[in-house]
C-alpha cells in the first residue's frame, strides 16, 4: 500500500522494501518450508553458533592483532566518526558496523546461553557455552551501548518463561544485582569496554542520547500530519529541502515511524508483541517436549532482547541480524508442529 503513498516515491520504495517488509515475510515461509523437523532446526542452531563464534573470533583478532588493509581504510574514513571514539576503537568483525555486530553478539549470547542450560549432549553443551562466552566478549568490545539492553531484556523475558516461582525470584534477583553493578557502581570502570557499556545506564546524561531525543522532537512537529509516513525509503534518501534532511533516524523504531507513520509503527510493534505473546503461550501451556521447549524459550528470549535494542539502534533491518531475527520468529511459531512431528517421527507436510 505504501506504493500509493503520495509523499513517497516508487524508486525509494523499490530499493528499501526488501529490508523493511519483504524479508520479514520471505524468511517466515523459508523456515516453514525448510525446517520440517526438529533435527533441521538443531542443525541450523549449530551452524549459526559456529558463525557467531567466528564473528567474535574475528573481532578478537581485530583487537589484538589488528585490521587488514580494507578494514583500516574504512575505519579511518567512513567509519571514523562512529568507530574511533574517546574510549578507543569499536570493533565490528566482518559486519557492516559495530552496532550491527554488537547487537547480533548480544542476541547470540542470550540464545546460546539458554540453550546450554537444557542441552543434554555434553559436547554440544560445551560448544553452546563457548559460543555464549565468546559472543558476550564480542558484544563488549563492539562498544555498542544499546547491545547491553539485549541480555537484560532477553533474560528478563526468559525468567517469565521459567514457570517455577523460585527460579523466577532467583533469576530476578540476579538480574537486579547485575543492573545495580552497571548503574550504581564504578567497579571495572578502568576497563574501557565496561566503562562505555556502563554509560548505557546513565543515558539521560549521554550526549548522543540527548541529540537523538532532540531529533525525534523535531520529527514529532511534522509527523502528526503524516499518519502513513513519508514513504518507504525516505529516511535514507532525503535531499536538501526535505523534512528529514539532516535528521538521522538512528533507531529501527523511529525509522519505521517516519517511513510508514504511526499506523505502520503500530502494525510493526504488533508483529513483535504477537510473536512474543504466542511464544509465551506455547512455553507456558502448550509445549511438553523439553528439547522443543528449550528452542522456543531461547528464540523468544533473543527476540525480546532485540525488540528493546530496536529502540536504541537501527539494527533490526541490517544484514545478517534482521534475517536471523526473522528466522528465530518463525522457529518459535512452528515449535508445536516440531513437537508433534518429533514425537510421531515424521516431518511436517
Amino acid at each position: 500500500m505504501q506504493i500509493f503513498n503520495p509523499d513517497g516515491s516508487i524508486s525509494n520504495w523499490v530499493v528499501t522494501i526488501r529490508s523493511t517488509a519483504l524479508y520479514i515475510c520471505l524468511f517466515q515461509f523459508l523456515v516453514y518450508y525448510v525446517f520440517t523437523d526438529y533435527n533441521k532446526v538443531r542443525y541450523f542452531l549449530l551452524f549459526w553458533g559456529a558463525l557467531a563464534f567466528l564473528a567474535a573470533l574475528k573481532a578478537v583478532g581485530q583487537k589484538f592483532i589488528g585490521f587488514d588493509t580494507n578494514e583500516t581504510i574504512w575505519l579511518y574514513t567512513l567509519g571514523a566518526h562512529t568507530h574511533v571514539i574517546y574510549s578507543g576503537i569499536r570493533f565490528f568483525s566482518f559486519f557492516t558496523d559495530a552496532a550491527n555486530f554488537g547487537c547480533h553478539m548480544g542476541m547470540a549470547m542470550v540464545v546460546f546461553s539458554i540453550l546450554s542450560f537444557y542441552e543434554k549432549d555434553r559436547i554440544v553443551k560445551v560448544f553452546f557455552i563457548i559460543v555464549a562466552i565468546s559472543t558476550m566478549y564480542g558484544m563488549f568490545i563492539s562498544g555498542t551501548r544499546s547491545a547491553i539492553a539485549i541480555p537484560f531484556a532477553g533474560y528478563a523475558f526468559y525468567i517469565l518463561l521459567l514457570k517455577r516461582w523460585k527460579l523466577m525470584v532467583l533469576g530476578g534477583f540476579v538480574l537486579l544485582i547485575m543492573y545495580c553493578f552497571f548503574a550504581f557502581t564504578t567497579i571495572g570502570s578502568s576497563n574501557a569496554d565496561i566503562r562505555r557499556m556502563r554509560t548505557a545506564f546513565q543515558f539521560t546524561e549521554d550526549a548522543s542520547f540527548i541529540v537523538r531525543q532532540e531529533n525525534q522532537q523535531k520529527m514529532k512537529e511534522f509527523m502528526g500530519d503524516y499518519p502513513i509516513g513519508l514513504g518507504i525509503g525516505t529516511a535514507k534518501h532525503s535531499k536538501e529541502g526535505d523534512l528529514l534532511h539532516g535528521l538521522p533516524t538512528d533507531t529501527s523504531l523511529v525509522f519505521i515511524w517516519v517511513e510508514t507513520g504511526a499506523i505502520g509503527l503500530v502494525i510493526y510493534l504488533l508483529l513483535w508483541f504477537s510473536c512474543l505473546s504466542i511464544s509465551f503461550y506455547y512455553v507456558w501451556f502448550k509445549l511438553k517436549d523439553p528439547e522443543v521447549l528449550a528452542i522456543c524459550t531461547a528464540a523468544a528470549a533473543g527476540i525480546a532482547g532485540m525488540a528493546v535494542a530496536g529502540y536504541g539502534n537501527e539494527v533490526l533491518h541490517q544484514f545478517p541480524t534482521g534475517q536471523t531475527i526473522y528466522i528465530l520468529m518463525a522457529i518459535a511459531m512452528i515449535c508445536p508442529y516440531l513437537e508433534r512431528n518429533k514425537n510421531h517421527g515424521r516431518e511436517i507436510h
